[in-house]
């Protein structure tokens, strides 16, 4: 019997539509590791916050600790490059925990710490390397003591950081964790940590060596960097939020080995810039990481790596927030001028390694107009950012305008909101700032579109707080975009239509098939489901021919 070619067809594509719409097997979802178990089970009320912060803890020092079945298989789990955040938080909570969680958790913090009769110390200029009575070979000691040395030179010498605390008496002590029972424990797994004794003195744990990373000598030098800046910390304030201790302990890395880029880890395959809507203060364990590129951004732009050094010295009396904002202020600059221009310079990629880095997160990809488009998802939350991407039609040079429309008001909080307009040609690129009425709404133009400028980003960016938490969601915006004759926009600016007769239309739902959006959109959901339906039907109404 032969078949019609279009039933085939047909069988086709209702093959496609069974793919699409089928579940994914129980057995295929991502399985969680041994911190998320940890979140989940707080979440749900099983685990009060104290014993969480406990659990979390032994994540990073003696994973054997944590209930079994809060644990993961270790290749379940992901590597942690730093332990420190969660060291900080346990330290925290151990006046809210019972006392013998409390002398489980001191017990196994303060391990190696006293004098041991087997550990065996070995000296630098400014550090002392603990062994424990496993022993190590004479390379690895050197090796490490000559990067704490280039660690030390580059803070000290060419930065002019304090020192940590104690180290104007003492050498600073890094211990070569799990290297005997008279040294303190580190999951194999996790690239180093740091903590104070029980004087207030910083010390440092890193593993033997890291043989089965990829780079092991280049993640052996940026954990020694990172932990050591958390060190340094110590000497400022050793309290001040993730966001900003672990966004500097990152940079400081880059400060001294920068050709290892370790960083990028943080930023791209679906980190940091596939998500820079979330507030600059979100702490998940990842985001604070990439913060690293607001860091780069004020050490390239207002006075290199002195400037994060001052910002520092400012944290001893402020937040890093209020810190930032003073040093800009005495460089002429300000908080919300310096992050309108780091939105600008993501929207570019402008930054020393900006070729290694994958493309900012974008809202969408405008290629035909006029264009109009809300959006309520993925929007900036407090000192964050979204992009609108736009690119020429075909046709004759034209001049793009560009009308921004933001809420004034969100969650009972007044929305200050930082809107740039970036213009790209083939080997520069330009921005304006475009300033807001008390409306929210603001408008500007960009000439020799589709002649020397080939792309143009709507960088839009919330300054200050927006009524939320971080990750409870950030302030709806919209645009519209439309082309005009290649000349100059009038010296008042664009003239700002009136949004609509309601509040509730400004901004609106997305809904990027409207007639009208003009961005790029894959095929509604709906649609695909009327065609499954449709082949369905077509195959219940086939009947096989009598011969």
């Amino acid at each position: 019997m032969s078949i019609a070619p279009w039933r085939v067809g047909v069988a086709a594509a209702t093959l496609a539509a069974l793919v699409l719409w089928s579940p994914i097997p129980a057995a295929a979802q991502p399985t969680q590791t041994t911190l998320q178990r940890i979140d989940t089970a707080h979440r749900a009320g099983t685990l009060d916050s104290p014993t969480r912060d406990l659990f979390r803890a032994y994540r990073v020092l003696d994973r054997g600790r944590i209930p079994a079945a809060l644990r993961a298989d270790p290749g379940q789990d992901r590597p942690l490059r730093c332990g420190s955040r969660l060291l900080r938080a346990a330290r925290r909570a151990l006046p809210h925990l019972s006392a013998a969680q409390r002398l489980d958790l001191e017990a196994v913090l303060i391990r190696g710490l006293e004098p041991a009769l087997y550990a065996d110390s070995h000296f630098s200029a400014h550090f002392e390397l603990i062994v424990g009575s496993n022993g190590t070979d004479q390379a690895t000691i050197d090796f490490w003591l000559d990067t704490f040395e280039q660690v030390w030179d580059a803070h000290t010498i060419d930065v002019g950081f304090a020192l940590p605390p104690c180290s104007d008496t003492q050498p600073f002590r890094v211990y070569l964790g799990n290297t005997g029972p008279d040294v303190p424990t580190i999951e194999p797994d996790v690239f180093g940590w740091s903590d104070l004794d029980g004087s207030n003195c910083p010390y440092v744990v890193v593993q033997e060596n890291y043989a089965t990373d990829p780079d092991p000598v280049g993640i052996a030098q940026v954990t020694a960097a990172h932990e050591y800046h958390h060190g340094v910390q110590a000497a400022y304030d050793w309290g001040d939020p993730d966001y900003w201790v672990e966004a500097t302990a990152v940079w400081a890395e880059e400060l001294v080995f920068g050709a290892v880029n370790d960083y990028l880890y943080y930023i791209n395959d679906n980190t940091w810039l596939s998500r820079p809507e979330a507030a600059l203060a979100l702490e998940d364990g990842d985001h604070e990481y990439g913060n690293v590129l607001w860091v780069l951004h004020l050490a390239q732009r207002y006075g290199g790596p002195r400037a994060i050094r001052r910002i520092w010295e400012r944290c001893t009396f402020d937040t890093p927030t209020d810190a930032t904002e003073g040093y800009l202020q005495d460089q002429g600059a300000s908080l919300d001028v310096a992050f309108v221009s780091f939105t600008a310079h993501l929207a570019t990629a402008d930054f020393v390694d900006g070729a290694l880095y994958d493309p900012v997160h974008t809202l969408a990809d405008v290629v035909t107009y006029p264009s109009a488009e809300s959006f309520t998802s993925q929007v900036p939350e407090s000192f964050g950012s979204g992009y609108v991407v736009f690119r020429p039609a075909e046709g004759p040079i034209q001049r793009l305008d560009v009308i921004f429309r933001g809420a004034a008001e969100h969650n009972g909080a007044d929305i200050r909101w930082g809107v740039a307009l970036v213009a790209e040609t083939a080997t520069s690129w330009s921005h304006q700032t475009l300033t807001p009425n008390t409306a929210g709404d603001t408008g500007g133009g960009v000439n020799s579109f589709g002649g020397d400028v080939e792309r143009v980003v709507l960088a839009v960016s919330v300054l200050g707080p927006t009524g939320a938490a971080p990750g409870a969601g950030g302030v709806p915006f919209a645009y519209e975009a439309s082309l005009h004759e290649d000349v100059p926009v009038p010296d008042g600016g664009l003239a700002i239509p009136d949004a609509g007769p309601t509040a509730d239309a400004r901004p609106g739902p997305v809904d990027r098939n409207q007639p009208g959006c003009g961005c790029r959109s894959a095929a509604p959901a709906r649609e695909l489901h009327g065609m499954f339906l449709l082949a369905v039907f077509l195959l219940l109404a086939v009947r096989r021919r009598p011969r």
